[in-house]
């Protein structure tokens, strides 16, 4: 049976209109504040990071999916903005809870981290996934933000499920996936 993981509504709630509230403070002081050009240019980038938040969280919001689904077959992530897609389990090599800027997040090691980067929706998405490959070592970043439950408890059934598909599967990996799963799992 599936575990879904949804996102902590009250979260999104706050981030949408934490978003909203600075993109329309950028753009007021844009038009409506008397300051220089370099200024101006700021609050500009400003709005416009903003307001891709502000869309983001929006549109994550509205959605009732899951943010993030463990099944029989692998992991589904929907948690961030640039997910892979599915994962099976014979490409899951390592799990490790990251600090990365102040923020948690859970980093998923896959077999073949390149195929996966191009799986990324997009020229900027598949740009992010590469930019984050080369900060954390990890394709697959689930921020802590966009899940109810903690990460060290996504941690637990997913190794719970990797234990349960090794018992069945054989799996092979450039990476050594079946020495993975046995330091996993023991």
């Amino acid at each position: 049976m599936d575990l879904l993981i949804y996102p902590k509504n009250s979260t999104i709630v706050y981030l949408t209109a934490g978003s909203a509230l600075f993109t329309t403070g950028s753009l007021g002081l844009v038009f409506f504040g008397d300051l220089g050009l370099f200024k101006q240019a700021a609050l500009m980038a400003g709005f416009l990071f903003f307001g891709l938040c502000t869309y983001f969280w929006g549109k994550k919001a509205l959605n009732s999916r899951p943010s993030m689904v463990i099944g029989d077959t692998g992991i589904v992530d929907h948690a961030s903005s640039i997910a892979v897609g599915p994962i099976p389990w014979r490409d899951v090599v390592a799990l490790q809870v990251l600090l990365v800027e102040g923020q948690r997040f859970l980093g998923i090691d896959v077999c073949d981290p390149q195929r996966y980067a191009q799986r990324a929706g997009g020229a900027l998405a598949r740009l992010a996934v590469q930019s984050n490959l080369k900060k954390t070592a990890y394709v697959v970043l689930v921020p802590q933000i966009s899940l109810a439950m903690p990460l060290e408890e996504v941690i637990g059934h997913i190794e719970t499920q990797l234990g349960r598909t090794a018992a069945r599967d054989a799996f092979t990996c450039q990476k050594g996936i079946a020495q993975s799963i046995l330091e996993l799992v023991l």
